[in-house]
This record gives structure tokens, C-alpha cells and sequence, in this order.
């Protein structure tokens, strides 16, 4: 009898240590933050009010974490005795939306992250009466992805990023002219040939008229 109660008096006595303030978080490393503050991703995390780094739930962290729409993904690891890293991945922005008088930046991934569209150089998405922050409408994540996957050189080249009823997609350049995007898919190819196309004409001063993009490997264009 004696055994048992001994092993149960350790196990209240560990339980006890490691419930005790020396497991008390007193420094937390934030990293790959750039929008976000580190305060606020210490708030968000629940860290903020004081806790335990052995008793801590990491992944209830992690989800309090990715809903703040500008975090794709983060990592919260516990370092005893009394240090908590927090790891995160942000969304950036690639394209924007206006809705009513307020414009919103767009995640690539669809992601609306919320106001500041007005001051940034991005592809307009088509316009919408309603988009909530944080959520991913079918109105516009298929032309998000678009600009989402384009490198920044032809990005700055492109002022619109429109989704046709028909769900092909047209591209309005910054210089005027249009490109037929056509599918959503092969967006690697369409991308480089677009690109290709207008250093071309940009090389030779012909400001370019229309671009089919359809079939990328034998694309038509149509300069003024």
C-alpha cells in the first residue's frame, strides 16, 4: 500500500512544479511577422494575459492564430522553462477590390485582408456590393489566384483582372488593351507568354492591342 501512495504523493508533487510560476511564460519570440505586430500576434495567441509554457496548448494557439486573415499558417513551440516561439507564415497582397467606396486588399489565395487598397499599385478584381475580411468569395477567387500567381514584373503591368460569366478570364493591361486569359489553368505558360509578349513590344514601341492566351504555346497578338 505504501508504494501506490508514494507514486500517487510524486505525481501530485510533479503536477504541483510544473503548475508552479517557474513555467510561467516570461518571454515570447515572435518571427516571420511583417504586417502583423508581434503584440498583436501575441494577443491573438492568448498569450497576452499571462500562461503556463508546460501546460500550454499549442495548436488551440495555432488556430486563434489563422484567424487573423493576414496568417496563412504559424507554429507556436513552448521552450522550457519559461520561453514561447511563435513561427508565422503571412498572407501578402496581390490584387484588390472595391466595395461601395472602401477598397480591400486580396490575398492570392482569395483571402480578403482587409482596407488599404487605395495606396497600392495592384490589379483591380471585379467590384462587389458585399466581401467580408477573412472570407474567400467565389465572386473573386478565381481571378485573385490569377494575379496571385503572376511574378511582380508583369503584375505592375496588368490593371484588371476581370472573370467572365462564362468563367474565362480577361486581363486589362496598365497600357491599354486586353488579354484573353481564357481558363483559369496553365497559368505558368499563359503567364510567360504574356510576358514575353509585352518586352517584346515594349522593346520594338508598339503599344499592344490584344493577346489570346488560350493555347500559351502559340499565342496571337495584335499590336496598334
Amino acid at each position: 500500500m505504501a508504494a501506490p501512495l508514494a507514486a500517487l504523493g510524486l505525481g501530485t508533487l510533479a503536477l504541483g512544479f510544473t503548475a508552479s510560476p517557474v513555467f510561467g511564460v516570461r518571454t515570447v519570440i515572435v518571427t516571420g511577422n511583417d504586417h502583423v505586430r508581434s503584440t498583436e500576434v501575441i494577443r491573438e495567441a492568448g498569450l497576452d494575459r499571462g500562461a503556463n509554457v508546460y501546460w500550454f496548448h499549442a495548436g488551440a494557439a495555432e488556430r486563434l492564430l489563422r484567424r487573423d486573415p493576414w496568417i496563412a499558417s504559424a507554429t507556436v513551440t513552448p521552450v522550457l522553462p519559461h520561453t514561447m516561439r511563435i513561427r508565422v507564415r503571412e498572407r501578402t497582397p496581390s490584387s484588390r477590390v472595391r466595395v461601395g467606396s472602401v477598397w480591400l486588399l486580396v490575398a492570392r489565395d482569395g483571402t480578403v485582408l482587409g482596407p488599404g487598397g487605395t495606396g497600392h499599385a495592384l490589379p483591380v478584381l471585379p467590384a462587389s456590393d458585399r466581401l467580408a475580411v477573412g472570407e474567400q468569395n467565389p465572386a473573386i477567387v478565381a481571378a485573385a489566384r490569377v494575379a496571385g500567381r503572376m511574378g511582380p514584373w508583369l503584375r505592375s503591368r496588368v490593371s484588371a483582372v476581370l472573370s467572365q460569366p462564362d468563367g474565362e478570364i480577361v486581363l486589362e493591361l496598365a497600357r491599354g488593351g486586353r488579354a484573353l486569359l481564357g481558363p483559369p489553368d496553365g497559368l505558368d505558360a499563359k503567364d510567360r507568354a504574356l510576358a514575353g509578349i509585352l518586352r517584346w513590344a515594349a522593346r520594338r514601341g508598339h503599344p499592344v492591342d490584344y493577346v489570346d492566351l488560350r493555347s500559351p504555346l502559340a499565342p496571337a497578338a495584335r499590336v496598334a
